[in-house]
């Protein structure tokens, strides 16, 4: 994810006002991102969307006319919704193979992987649009991570368990990574679940002050790249806690366990850092401006 933020923002950066420049840059791009996209779908499904997603709002910054993004986009979407459609006809799903006879072979390519993917999207719609009793819903296994999550969330409402403190976790399977966030609105309630979306907001939002005050477009695209990925990979997992979106496996950034997870975002953190310490200028170097300021001042005055 970090080689496709910096290498796209090293094309957009450098990318000049000509028709002819923007088309080579779109082309280059979409061909970069959708290789690495394609590697990465077979095993993240959620991964690949969430760094596509990043690109085509990163060209779309860039100033690459919409038009030539949506001739990619739209057959994307489309051949979505026809592999939704041809799904069962790759067999069942990861779930169903594991419970019955039938052994599962993690070698199986992406298209084997298309019943899992929509037995996902199934349930979830269904758990929306038919009620099911408590004992309904939990009898199926394959609710149990959203149905301790939302027994979390209830649990805490506006009368927090304090932290330490939380029943689900017992009992939530990936409660310290995938379902982290349910925990902490367990443990800290409402209003700690709000502060912690409050923060990548605010993240977000600082970042976009730092673009404004760029001079050079590389640095300011290194910056909208990466404070996009931990944005968006931090609404995610919220949207899959609270049940607004199918599972999937995304951590949130510096607070699910994880070490390679956090070391990625550790960097990502670096690469802003660097960027906004060439934007804000140091309080050494602040000293020294005003130092000469007032030299340059009793220069005059003499």
């Amino acid at each position: 994810k970090i080689s496709v933020v910096v290498s796209l923002a090293f094309l957009l950066g450098h990318m000049k006002n000509t028709p002819a420049s923007k088309q080579y840059t779109f082309y280059v791009a979409m061909s970069g991102v959708g290789l690495i996209c394609l590697l990465i779908l077979p095993d993240n499904l959620s991964t690949a969307l969430l760094l596509f997603s990043v690109s085509v709002i990163l060209l779309i910054i860039g100033n690459i006319p919409i038009r030539k993004i949506l001739k990619v986009v739209l057959p994307l979407i489309g051949v979505a919704i026809l592999g939704y459609f041809v799904a069962p006809a790759f067999g069942t799903s990861e779930e169903e193979n594991r419970q019955g006879t039938e052994q599962y072979d993690d070698s199986r390519n992406f298209l084997e992987r298309l019943p899992t993917w929509r037995k996902r999207i199934d349930r979830f719609v269904a758990n929306i649009v038919h009620e099911k009793s408590p004992e309904e819903y939990m009898g199926i296994d394959k609710n149990l991570q959203p149905g301790f999550a939302r027994i979390a969330i209830a649990r805490g409402g506006f009368s927090p368990k304090l932290p330490g403190n939380s029943f689900a976790r017992n009992f939530l399977p990936e409660a310290n990574s995938d379902f982290i966030y349910a925990i902490i609105i367990e443990e800290l309630g409402i209003f700690g679940g709000l502060f912690i979306i409050i923060l990548y907001i605010a993240l977000l939002f600082r970042c976009g002050r730092l673009v404004k005050k760029c001079k050079k477009k590389f640095p300011a695209f290194l910056l909208i790249g990466c404070s996009l990925i931990i944005f968006l990979q931090a609404m995610i997992h919220i949207l899959v806690c609270v049940q607004l979106m199918p599972v999937t496996g995304q951590p949130l950034p510096l607070v699910s366990k994880g070490g390679t997870s956090l070391w990625i975002t550790c960097v990502y953190f670096g690469i802003m850092l660097s960027v906004s310490r060439t934007i804000i200028p140091s309080e050494i170097e602040r000293n020294k401006n005003l130092a000469n300021i007032s030299e340059s001042e009793k220069n005059e005055q003499l």
